[in-house]
């Protein structure tokens, strides 16, 4: 293999020459001395020798090799980072408007208890309609789910993880390839794990801060609807205690049309002093019918005796 190109390349000659030596005189030894009974040891020991020659050539031709390839990656991680980078902008949190101090003037106002309880009432009213309104709208604007500080963060990583790449480009360039690499395949992979690390970090957090954002929307909907089931079923109570007072409003109008309207005292005693003789009447009638009854019979008697 020393006679191989990338070999021959990542090697000086002197390191070649020994490495050449050291197997000669162990290819001699396995002819000569090695045998059956010996020890494993001594196999050991030649082997090590071999490899201690041989490492740093094999590393440098290892990571010639491997080094394209690591660089692609941490371009590639670059880019990705930059598209986050420039996609995360569109779901920036904006920063909180300050508002102006207004001072409120209180001015007096001579109100009666009748009005003065029902300015409150409204005020209520209007306060636990305005308060559900108020926090769907503060949801609603809150989109955001990357802070201009975490960007500018990962942004100046980007840059560092870049520029740190073409210092080290060019130092690598300068560098014999016989002489150990200034740019390593671990350096490069240390650099896309940190660069990818910090995406994870701001693509976890950005979703835990939606997933709390959806468990606030979906807490604040349940409260709504159960807010407009309370003010629907308390205007059905309102409605049919209204009827019911409508109701009870016409049963009075109409036992009021039926009742015939009450006389004076007087009036009454005289209507019940007139009423007493009746009975008299009706029984004079009676006597009179008795009299004429008996009246008439004796006028039967004179023709029975015409008869015989």
């Amino acid at each position: 293999k020393m006679e191989d190109d990338e070999f021959q390349s990542a090697s000086s000659a002197e390191e070649r020459e020994s490495v050449v030596a050291e197997c000669g005189k162990v290819s001699e030894w396995l002819d000569d001395e090695a045998g059956m009974f010996t020890p494993v040891e001594e196999f050991t020991t030649k082997l090590k020798v071999l490899k201690d020659l041989s490492a740093p050539i094999m590393a440098r031709v290892r990571e010639h090799k491997e080094r394209p390839e690591a660089l692609e990656q941490l371009r590639q991680s670059i880019n990705s980072s930059n598209v986050f980078l420039e996609k995360s902008k569109e779901y920036l949190i904006k920063p909180k408007p300050k508002e102006p101090k207004v001072e409120k003037v209180i001015e007096p106002v001579v109100e009666t208890a009748g009005e003065e309880k029902e300015g409150a009432d409204e005020k209520a009213k209007e306060t636990a309609e305005e308060k559900p309104k108020v926090t769907k709208a503060k949801i609603v604007d809150e989109d955001g789910l990357f802070k201009e500080k975490e960007l500018d963060s990962l942004k100046k990583k980007i840059a560092e993880v870049e520029k740190w790449r073409d210092d080290k480009l060019v130092e690598q360039e300068k560098t014999p390839l016989a002489e150990m690499p200034k740019l390593t395949v671990s350096m490069i992979k240390s650099k896309i794990q940190d660069l990818d690390s910090e995406v994870q970090f701001l693509i976890q957090k950005a979703r835990m801060l939606k997933a709390e954002k959806e468990r606030e929307k979906r807490k604040i909907e349940a409260e709504e609807k159960k807010a407009e089931e309370e003010r629907l079923k308390k205007e059905k109570k309102a409605k049919k205690k209204k009827a019911k007072e409508a109701n009870a409003t016409d049963t009075d109008e109409k036992v009021s049309e039926e009742v015939p309207p009450t006389e004076s005292t007087g009036e009454g005693d005289t209507d019940t002093t007139d009423k007493k003789p009746e009975p008299e009447i009706v029984e004079e009638v009676n006597e009179g019918e008795n009299i004429k009854d008996n009246v008439e019979e004796p006028s039967e008697v004179p023709e029975e005796k015409t008869e015989l």
